[in-house]
């Protein structure tokens, strides 16, 4: 558990110093986007991240042209709301995970969240305004990221102080539905976060509209509404990176179905998870391969990742010309030299099919809003089933590179006995590996195997493919999972 929160804290350090206010003008300025994929360089267009195949511990010796990351901002003159309201609204959760370890941090947190909402919310508007904004790094970032305007932003950053303030979030509430009125849940994806905030929403203020919304986005999941599937079951929303969607959708499944059981729809509650735990034994492998690197049968071996496949210890390009590392890490039949544990690739083709290479990173490529909501969705399973049901894991005996002859063996950890996560110690029988908030109590039933088998080519007991195991927290409707792959029970 100290674990996990180690690292939510570590994010939400960093997000704390994304804001800070001009002593002189008392104006605030967010840093919207660190580092360019572009630059023009003797007026020709560049690629430099995009062009870089090392490991970021290098990137500043090794990058194209020398070129260092510059930090692009948001101001008062240049506002990015979209941007702002997000960075607010991580901050808003990290306070409310943090909060029962560490309050003074997580006040902290809380505070710079709802300055970071003032500001988002007083001068609106959004990277997209090529005049506003007509930087290449801009430009490049708008190419590849667009935003679909900043009204979802807004709600989930109301929504997420409120449940972290608890009382005295009238406020907020207020500006919440103001943001939802004329907002309709459609994906969930780092564009449109309007369905997590719409069910964040109803939990803090129960009403026939948020339901409504709710129960018409999830129509679109289940069987019979318009999303379509693959053979094998896959919720299909988009070609590029498609098991991110799918676990995205999966993942808020569980999170409405607890809902919706609290508010007496058993048979609501069973239809939305039966399609989350579909969803995420098609990741773990019921569809004929697994989709996590490092677990289960059939793992990817070549991800599109540039720091797996060029690691710190093993970069055997290193300082070559960029074409050749393009051409070399795109076509080398090479598999990753590090195996990046716990990484979800994008996907499959409709037809289920997947080649394993990193030259289709449109199915092969990782990143972290893949992982995002996949972590969560195994972290609700886990909460719904019961904590007994899984076996833990541990990092013993995987391959972390200290066998590498490049490896300081004179850095690697030492863990004490009985540390079982880390090492291979025994885990003592009173252990405790799971947090639960007082009064919690899972329900360790589970759906059927029929319930699951819906839909579905094949599967095995409902939830008992679980992905690694980890310290997981529970927060009431909150779900922090850090993964740990390890062994299927």
């Amino acid at each position: 558990m100290q674990e996990s929160l180690m690292w939510v804290k570590h994010g939400a350090a960093y997000l704390l110093n994304l804001y800070t206010v001009d002593s002189t003008t008392g104006e605030g300025r967010l840093v919207g986007l660190f580092g360019q994929s572009a630059a023009m360089v003797n007026g020709q267009m560049e690629e430099i991240d995009f062009a870089y195949f090392g490991p970021p511990e290098e990137y500043t010796t090794y990058a194209p042209h020398n070129l260092d990351r510059p930090s692009f901002y948001c101001t008062t003159l240049k506002p990015c709301t979209d941007i702002a309201a997000d960075t607010s609204a991580a901050l808003a959760a990290a306070s409310l995970a943090l909060h029962p370890s560490d309050p003074v941090f997580a006040r902290k947190c809380l505070q710079q969240a709802e300055t970071i909402h003032a500001f988002a919310s007083k001068n609106l508007g959004s990277y997209m305004n090529e005049t506003v904004f007509p930087e290449v790094g801009w430009k490049t970032y708008r190419e590849w990221y667009p935003s679909s305007g900043y009204r979802d932003e807004l709600l989930l950053s109301c929504v997420w102080i409120c449940s972290a303030r608890g009382e005295g979030c009238g406020a907020y509430l207020e500006e919440a539905n103001k943001w939802a009125e004329g907002t309709w849940p459609s994906e969930y994806s780092w564009a449109d976060k309007s369905p997590a905030a719409f069910i964040l929403l109803h939990r803090l203020s129960p009403s026939l509209e948020t339901n409504s919304a709710i129960t018409s986005y999830f129509s679109t999941l289940l069987p019979g509404g318009p999303i379509p599937r693959t053979a094998r079951g896959l919720l299909y929303l988009f070609k590029w990176g498609s098991l991110r969607y799918a676990c995205n959708a999966a993942f808020l499944g569980m999170v409405w179905g607890r809902e919706l059981e609290k508010e007496g729809d058993a048979e609501g509650a069973r239809r939305v998870r039966t399609m989350a735990v579909q969803q995420g034994n098609y990741v773990l492998g019921d569809a004929g391969r697994s989709w996590v690197v490092g677990f289960g049968d059939g793992w990817p071996r070549s991800p599109y990742h540039k720091s797996s496949y060029n690691s710190w210890i093993d970069w055997p390009m290193r300082g070559q010309p960029s074409s050749d590392q393009l051409t070399d890490f795109l076509y080398s039949p090479t598999p990753n030299r590090h195996i990046l544990y716990g990484a979800l690739v994008g996907g499959p083709e409709l037809n289920d099919s997947y080649v394993d290479n990193r030259n289709d990173y449109v199915y092969t490529e990782v990143t972290q809003d893949y992982n995002a909501a996949f972590q969560g969705l195994m972290g609700a399973l886990v909460q719904y089933y019961g904590a007994g049901t899984v076996e833990r894991g541990s990092d013993c005996g995987l391959e972390l590179g200290w066998e590498h002859p490049n490896a300081k063996r004179d850095r690697k950890p030492v863990w004490g006995k009985g540390d079982c996560y880390h090492g291979c110690g025994e885990c003592p029988k009173d252990k405790k590996l799971w947090y639960q908030p007082p009064g919690y109590e899972g329900t360790g039933t589970g759906l059927s195997n029929d319930d699951a088998k819906t839909n579905r080519v094949s599967t095995n007991a409902a939830g008992r493919r679980i992905v690694g195991e980890g310290f997981f927290i529970i927060l009431d409707g909150v779900s922090l999972f850090v993964l740990r792959c390890g062994k299927k029970f």
